[in-house]
């Protein structure tokens, strides 16, 4: 039984596969193994994974037969191994040399349960973005908030790589990926696994390369359901908190800060893809973020977040036609700056 089971989907990745998977295979800790896990690929990334396969014996490779996305596939994964940790990797991404070799040296005492390292996105043509957790060994109780929200701000415990999870805790308590989510799935996931843990151990360094999409991403395209995704991964979050005990100022304002920050997106997105909307949906769009109940979170918190002061006095007064005009205005406004540029 291997130390280290790494499971890697693979959904038309072979531009980036070969490269991944070596990546992988360089590591300077040697007791793992590796799962290729074809989603149904309809590139040829199917074939590879076999030819990696016959090429490498610590790799064998599955394949799901049609695609069933994400989720399914890293499920897969994990019935299809037998390692003691589970280390997850994205097929169009690449880990450090020392990636393993760095995270087991955090849980290889038997006392911690999830080791969480940092990653640098990769953005082509765009400037790395690095992102590093401050080194702490945390458990999830009162009087550990600083710590906690430290975490969550750094998104860190939104996606399952650059991290080893005890396979014993997924087994035991049949945690898996939720299948059929389009949004927060991974979190899901960590917050499932976080109920059950001891205590989580984070690694200074970037140990992981994660490859930005620049399209195809809910960031690029219109999603008429994401407001509802994204408020509903804030509510996870939300509920870890208070089910730890973990309250107080420091997570009240965070929430708060989050919920701003959500909320400014989402009304302005809305604008964003007008032209997929009509003006009685835009409306209706705006009237359905003003009335969801987590708003008392910015009247509470007015200055969590440096949002436009006429902003601020429709969403506390639940105007949604003075934001809905005002809105209107802002965009026709920049648009027309845009356009003498």
């Amino acid at each position: 039984m291997p130390f280290v089971s790494v499971i890697i989907p693979v959904f038309n990745a072979g531009h980036f596969l070969e490269e991944c998977v070596d990546s992988v295979l360089r590591q300077t800790l040697t007791d793992f193994d590796v799962c290729l896990v074809d989603d149904g690929s309809t590139d040829g990334s199917g074939i590879l994974c076999d030819a990696l396969a016959t090429r490498h014996e610590r790799i064998h490779a599955v394949h799901m037969g049609r695609n069933r996305g994400v989720s399914a596939a890293r499920n897969r994964g994990i019935e299809e191994t037998e390692g003691s940790w589970l280390c997850f990797v994205d097929g169009d991404d690449r880990v450090e040399p020392a990636c393993l070799r760095t995270l087991a040296a955090y849980v290889e005492d038997g006392e911690c349960d999830l080791a969480v390292a940092g990653l640098r996105s990769v953005r082509a043509g765009g400037k790395d973005v690095l992102t590093v957790p401050v080194p702490v060994e945390l458990e999830a109780v009162p009087g550990r908030e600083e710590e906690w929200v430290r975490l969550f701000r750094s998104f860190l415990l939104f996606g399952p790589v650059a991290k080893l999870y005890r396979r014993e805790l997924v087994d035991r308590y049949s945690i898996r990926f939720p299948e059929g989510v389009s949004y927060g799935e991974d979190l899901e996931f960590n917050m499932a696994y976080l109920k059950h843990i001891r205590r989580l151990r984070t690694v200074d360094k970037a140990v992981y390369f994660y490859r930005r999409a620049e399209k195809g991403t809910l960031s690029t395209r219109f999603v008429p359901e994401k407001f509802e995704w994204i408020a509903g991964q804030f509510r996870m979050v939300r509920q870890y908190f208070r089910d730890q005990g973990l309250q107080g100022g420091l997570v009240e304002n965070y929430l708060a800060s989050r919920w701003w920050g959500m909320v400014y997106d989402s009304l302005f997105e809305i604008y964003r893809f007008k032209e997929c909307r009509g003006v009685k949906d835009r409306f209706k769009a705006v009237r359905s973020i003003l009335k969801v109940p987590e708003n008392a979170l910015l009247r509470a918190h007015p200055g969590a977040f440096p949002c436009p002061e006429w902003m601020k006095v429709c969403l506390f007064l639940r105007l949604p036609f003075c934001l809905f005009l005002l809105l209107e205005g802002a965009y026709a406004g920049k648009k027309s700056s845009d356009g003498h540029a």
